[in-house]
Parts: structure tokens; sequence; C-alpha cells
């Protein structure tokens, strides 16, 4: 079983239908710059990762110096066994298994019967305000970044003195420069390839397999080759077509979390409509923030390896990554799924505030019953 199940997309469909999408668009002032709000998120959270990438602990920079560590891992690699684990993840389909073939034809089955319909009803529902919904999420995030780097709530309140406390704080975490001097460079690659270690181990874990065992690189390339047999029926372009669509449920879901908003209680448009003028007042004092220039490349790739290590040490430890011995990893070439991905990231964001992939039938469905 596994299925995109008829009666959870009506469900989700009812939900959209009863919550004050209007009254949300009408809260926040539009045009919002998109790539503004952007800079924002991008500027702050660099400040932290770009300071702990420049200043790795002690400890961290002496296990890097003596891991046994691959020097063939690369980054696309370690990314292509991420999107795989969360393919699995997200679908709740162990790609290992035997039955792992005909789940996926189940999912994908009742993805193409299903999908098509509920696009189209969703596109009639959302169409009038997708653009607006891609704006305000991009300004609540960057309200969540100011909240959580900054210590300012803009949606409870507008702050006049928003620059200043912006400027302050990215003063003290500097972001990382572009000219690091060879020493602090060689560190910060050390460190980074340790963490990309650490990001190969957590995947592999999510797959069932623990690469730090004697035995768990060969696990894991015996495990990539069965993925690469796993048979993959075709999928709907229209359920493709769906990414906008699906990708505005989950800026709905966004808003709601920032906003700490219940977007289904009857009392959400009121309290928007009584949230507007300070919501529109935070927005123009962003709207007005001067930002740093765009960071190097090598910056953005440098934080980034930090933030995805947050994740990664959640499984796996990094003392026992730099204790096994990656010297002769060799990975088989890791397969890509990008429908299938796309698919399971579809899962992901339709499910809204309920499961859509079912893995028991419903009453009268007849999908997984043989």
């Amino acid at each position: 079983m596994g299925c995109f199940c008829k009666t959870s997309l009506n469900a989700l469909l009812a939900n959209l239908k009863k919550m004050p999408l209007a009254a949300l668009a009408s809260a926040f002032p539009t045009p919002i710059s998109l790539s503004h709000m952007a800079a924002i998120s991008a500027a702050l959270n660099a400040s932290v990762a770009g300071s702990a990438v420049l200043s790795p602990p002690t400890a961290m920079l002496k296990l890097a110096a003596s891991a046994r560590l691959s020097a063939s891992l690369n980054v696309s690699a370690v990314a292509r066994l991420e999107a795989i684990a969360a393919i699995q993840q997200q679908m709740g389909i162990n790609l290992l298994a035997p039955n792992a073939s005909a789940r996926l034809s189940l999912a994908i089955h009742s993805a193409n019967l299903h999908l098509p319909s509920f696009s189209a009803a969703l596109n009639e529902l959302l169409k009038p305000i997708l653009a607006a919904l891609a704006e305000i999420s991009a300004a609540v995030a960057a309200m969540m970044s100011i909240k959580a780097r900054v210590g300012i709530n803009l949606v409870a309140s507008a702050n006049a003195n928003l620059q200043a406390s912006l400027s302050a704080f990215l003063a003290a975490n500097p972001a990382m420069s572009a000219s690091l001097n060879a020493n602090a460079t060689a560190s910060a690659k050390a460190t980074a390839n340790l963490q990309l270690h650490m990001r190969l181990a957590a995947a592999a874990k999510l797959l069932g397999v623990n690469i730090l065992t004697p035995s768990g690189i060969a696990q894991l390339s015996a495990s990539l080759q069965a993925v690469a047999n796993l048979k993959i029926p075709v999928i709907n372009p229209a359920v493709g077509a769906m990414g906008m669509l699906a990708a505005a449920i989950g800026q709905l879901a966004a808003i709601a979390g920032g906003l700490g908003l219940n977007l289904l209680s009857p009392t959400a448009g009121p309290v928007l409509a009584s949230a507007k003028a300070t919501l529109s007042a935070s927005i123009k004092a962003m709207a007005a923030l001067t930002i740093p220039k765009t960071l190097p490349s090598a910056v953005l790739s440098a934080t980034a390896s930090a933030t995805a290590t947050a994740t990664a040490s959640a499984n796996a430890s990094l003392s026992a990554v730099a204790a096994a011995d990656f010297s002769k990893l060799n990975l088989p070439s890791v397969p890509v799924f990008p429908k299938l991905t796309m698919l399971a990231n579809l899962n992901a964001q339709l499910s809204f505030n309920t499961p859509i992939m079912q893995n028991t039938p419903c009453s009268g469905c007849s999908f997984g019953r043989g």
C-alpha cells in the first residue's frame, strides 16, 4: 500500500477553501521584492554560518586533520544520496525492500489517476493569489530570520531601529571574507570535507546502512545498485506541472507557522485584519534595509555546508565519522531520479495538515487490494 489518497486530497481542498486567503493577501502590502527579502535572510544566515566555518571548534579542527577521509567524495554524489534518502522518507517506501518497485508503481498509478483533477481544482482556488503567496512567504521568512538572529519580532510590532539593529548584528557576526589567508582556507576545507562525510553517513543511515561498520561501504554500494535497478513507471506530465501549486501550499504552511496563526481557525480572518497595519509597517521597514552585497559563491558553498551539518550531526556522530576509514571509499555512480524526487516533494508539500499518501486503504478504495 502507499497511494495518493483521493479522500485525503478532497479533505485538503475543503480545508483550503475554509482559509481566509483573500484576507491573508490583503494583510501584506504587495508587491514585495522577492530578491530583497531573500537577501535579508541570506545575509543573516550567512553571518552565523560563515562565522562557524571561519572559527570551527578546536576539537573539530583536530578531528578533521587526523580523519582518514576520501579525496574523491564530492558534494554532487552526497546530494544525490540525500535525494534518494529523502524520497524514501517523504514517500514512506523502503527503496531497498524486495517490493519497492511494486509500491512505487502503486504510488505513481494513484498519483497519475488522482492528482490531475485535484490540480485543476487547486489551480482555480489559488491562481488569484499565487504571486502574492510567494512574496508573503519570502517576507515572513525574512521576518523569522530577523527574529531568530536579531531578536526583533516584526510580526508583533514594527521597529524604528531595524536598520541599526541589523547593521550591529552583521558587524558583530561578519560573514566569511573572500580573502581568507592560506591557513584559514585549509582549515575551512578540511572541516568542510569532514562535514561532507558526516552528510554521507547520515544519508546512508536513513537508507538503513551504517557505513561506519567494516562492511558498511560495501553494503552502501550494493544498496545503490539495487536502487538503480528499480522499475519506475512513467509519471503523468500533468502531475509534474503541479510544482508551483504544491509550492504554494508549502508557502501557506510556512506563512502560518511564521505568523503563529492557525489559518483554519474561524478567528484567522479577523486576526489578519487587525495585524494589517503592523505587517504593512514592518514590510516597508524591511524594504528600506541596506543589505551587504551578494556573498562570493565560495562563501555561500561553505555556509551551505555548515548549515547541512546541523542536520547531519543529528544522525552521525562527528567523532565516529572522523574515526572511520574512508580512504578507500569509491562509491559507484549514484542514480538520479528527478521525477521521483518531484513526486516525493509533492507529497511532502501537499501534506499540509493531513498525510496525502495513505498506507492503509480507505473504505471502498481499490488500491492495494489486488
